[in-house]
């Protein structure tokens, strides 16, 4: 049984060249010059793919070897064609034929030089830039044509590629350019998009066999205005007050933002505006927003910003809630101001009503205070502390109208009240001209301080202990005070009626 015994040949990928460099004798710019001939050949024992050839517009190449057995050649044909020129000399132009393969030397050479002599139909310049231009705008550059042969010069085409239009005064197709006469080709570049944007114009006519190639470039620019964030939220603001944010405005672009004009709408203003109205490429400014709700809820708006940005108007949503301020309403039997009459002795009640209003919570204390204070009256609250969590809370404010006094005011009373009568005992005792006139003196005194007229005092015969608010109008206030939450303060009155007991 015969076995087959693997080939220990190892692959050899590999070809040469005939030739390392080409020189080609003087030619004019628009012409072709003697074309010369190389040779690929594979001098290994694996195919040999030839996937690229590439060189300068100042020379071309025909054949194509896209596959190379082992053992097999293939020709390349390479002439010098050299571009316009503005130049009066012959000038070496040196190029090269790169050759790229999947061989084991994947990229090889073949150098070339040639003499370029001046075309007989020149082009001053032989080439354009112009420079950064922005997207969107135009700049125009010229090309003088001139005919410096003997002959006239028949127009066939003028073709413009890229970025690039052209008018000229230059003869149409089919027309003529007299010997030693000139024209001029107005080429406009206008980008379409930023970066290096080149092109070419081709001036074909019957004075060179080849179109004469004028090269051109530019660069497009673009300003671009941009702001970071790109939206503000101001979240809730109490209505009176205001909240500011800051944004930033960048120029992201290759060209200067210039005209810089900001506005706002709504409820927001621009409180610090950009220090500049004109950004160079990336440059950027701050400008700070003030949001003062005028309305309670949503208040949508937006900055604006104009400028040469091709994007302008930019704009940048803004949004901010207007909210109510936290409080807390106090009212009394419904109202500001109740009131209530009472005959002497009897208690006047009152209702008090707490309600939290635009998500108040805290504790509220509750104060009363005589604004015309009646004699023996007093104000109890109950409750007097109250916890606010979003419902309404009651109090009772109560005005009683009757007090009890002590044991020891009781005896002091009644030792007054025997005093008014010691006038009479000394008339009783001594009936003298002094001991009368003592007894007016004292009787006269002690009427003043009380005595006699009853004053305000109401005693109750059944219990000598209570003291009775005498009759007539009087007020009181009852004031409630936040402690925690929000800082606040409300106040009702209490007015009060007292009759005779």
């Amino acid at each position: 049984m015969a076995v087959a015994v693997p080939s220990t040949t190892a692959p050899l990928v590999s070809y040469t060249i005939s030739q390392g460099s080409l020189s080609f004798s003087a030619t004019r710019g628009g012409e072709i010059s003697p074309p010369q001939t190389i040779q690929l050949s594979n001098t290994g024992n694996t195919t040999v793919h030839i996937k690229n050839l590439l060189t300068t517009p100042d020379f071309s190449v025909s054949g194509t070897c896209p596959v190379l057995i082992p053992g097999a050649s293939c020709p390349l044909t390479i002439a010098f064609t050299p571009q316009a020129s503005s130049s009066q000399l012959t000038t070496p132009v040196i190029s090269a034929l790169q050759i790229l393969s999947d061989s084991s030397t994947s990229l090889d050479f073949v150098s070339l030089l040639g003499m370029a002599a001046p075309s007989t139909l020149g082009l001053s310049p032989a080439s354009l830039d112009f420079g950064n231009v922005l997207v969107g705008s135009s700049a125009t550059l010229p090309i003088r044509v001139n005919n410096g042969s003997s002959l006239p010069a028949i127009f066939r085409s003028i073709t413009p590629t890229g970025d690039y239009s052209l008018s000229d005064d230059c003869p149409s197709p089919g027309a003529q350019l007299a010997p030693s006469a000139g024209c001029t080709l107005q080429v406009t570049f206008k980008p379409s998009q930023p970066g290096p944007r080149t092109g070419t114009v081709s001036i074909a006519t019957s004075i060179t066999t080849l179109a004469l190639t004028a090269n051109l470039t530019g660069t497009g620019t673009q300003s671009h205005l941009q702001a970071n964030p790109s939206s503000l939220s101001f979240g809730d603001t109490l209505l009176g007050a205001s909240t500011s944010l800051t944004l930033s405005l960048t120029n992201n672009g290759t060209a200067p933002v210039s005209g810089l004009s900001l506005s706002t709408l709504s409820d927001f203003a621009i409180t610090k505006p950009c220090a500049v109205t004109t950004l160079a490429p990336g440059a950027a400014c701050t400008i700070t927003l003030t949001f003062t709700p005028k309305a309670a809820g949503a208040r949508p708006g937006g900055l604006t910003a104009i400028s040469s940005d091709p994007g302008s108007p930019m704009t940048v949503s803004l949004s901010g809630n207007g909210t109510l301020s936290p409080a807390v309403t106090l009212s009394v039997d419904g109202g500001t101001t109740s009131s209530v009459t009472v005959k002497s002795g009897q208690p006047a009640g009152y209702h008090l009503s707490l309600t939290p209003q635009n998500g108040f919570t805290g504790s509220v204390v509750l104060n009363c205070t005589p604004v015309q204070a009646g004699q023996y009256a007093s104000c109890s609250l109950l409750p007097s502390s109250i916890a606010l969590n979003g419902a309404a809370q009651s109090s009772a404010a109560t005005l009683n109208t009757v007090t009890e006094e002590t044991t020891a005011q009781i005896r002091n009373g009644t030792t007054s009240f025997a005093l008014c009568f010691l006038p009479f005992g000394l008339c009783l005792f001594r009936r003298g001209r002094a001991t009368l006139a003592l007894a007016l003196i004292t009787t006269a005194a002690l009427f003043a301080s009380g005595c006699g007229s009853g004053g305000s005092l109401v005693i109750n015969n059944a219990d000598p202990s209570l003291r009775y608010t005498p009759p007539g109008t009087y007020q009181y206030k009852v004031t409630a005070t936040s402690t925690t939450g929000t800082p606040l303060s409300r106040t009702v009155t209490l007015n009060l009626t007292v009759t005779a007991h």
